[in-house]
């Protein structure tokens, strides 16, 4: 519940890059709660998994994490 009201402000604020590279942490919270539960193993293909998802990320987000405006 506490996400949601995150992202209504990230929506009205108009920070729509960074609502778009946070969402790439989804799959690595549900893979670390999978591993935290004892449903999954953290193996080498989990890891370059984990590194191509927050390297996508970077790239998604990096205007926004610079403070720069998406251009029209």
């Amino acid at each position: 519940m506490p996400l949601f009201f995150f992202w209504d402000i990230g929506i009205k604020r108009g920070l729509l890059r960074a609502l778009g590279a946070a969402s790439y942490a989804t799959p690595l919270l549900s893979t670390l709660g999978l591993y935290l539960g004892g449903r999954a193993q953290i193996t080498l293909d989990v890891l370059l998994a984990a590194l191509l998802i927050v390297g996508g990320a970077v790239l998604a987000g990096s205007d926004a994490l610079r403070g720069r405006k998406a251009a029209p």
